[in-house]
């Protein structure tokens, strides 16, 4: 799902503490130009990769494969070995040769901006959490799984531009 998700927030979308696209805040996000477009797609890029770069999201990768398929810390940790031995291919390959823009999307590019930078946060956090100390601990295990709520933010950006938001945490919530 995140895959997708970023194809959707590339859209509109440097390596600071927050997303900036490049583009000014005040610009309607159905506003940016072919250009704007794929300059806010390739900050996005480097953004994520100033935030988890291929090291650490081949690593949690991983942990993530080891800990569904062993029952204690000491397997997984052998298995993630292994698994760094070959990592899995990354799945952050995203092409920005032609993102699209949303013609609908009332977003400012600093509410998109804001999305973005929150919920790379709370994604970080997510993502960063399980260890090998939880292997075959069913109600540890569980909880890893229990996707956090939207952040404000995207709340605010699902309001205006549902599209967007949409692809962040799905619809209904």
């Amino acid at each position: 799902m995140r895959a997708w998700m970023a194809s959707i927030v590339l859209v509109l979308v440097g390596c600071t503490g927050s997303y900036d696209s490049g583009a000014p805040d005040d610009k309607q996000a159905s506003d940016l130009d072919d250009a704007e477009a794929r300059t806010a797609c390739e900050s996005y890029v480097a953004y994520i990769d100033g935030k988890i770069g291929a090291a650490e999201r081949a690593e949690r990768a991983c942990v993530g494969r080891a800990l569904i398929v062993t029952r204690n810390p000491e397997e997984c940790e052998v298995n993630v070995t292994s698994c760094l031995a070959d990592p899995p291919e990354d799945g952050f390959d995203t092409d920005c040769s032609d993102p699209f823009v949303d013609p609908f999307c009332q977003a400012t590019v600093a509410q998109v901006e804001a999305c973005v930078t929150a919920d790379t946060e709370l994604w970080l956090d997510y993502v960063r959490a399980p260890s090998c100390a939880a292997a075959g601990n069913l109600p540890e295990l569980e909880r890893f799984l229990e996707q956090p709520e939207p952040p404000m933010e995207c709340e605010i950006l699902r309001s205006v531009c549902p599209s967007l938001a949409d692809g962040f945490y799905g619809t209904g919530r």
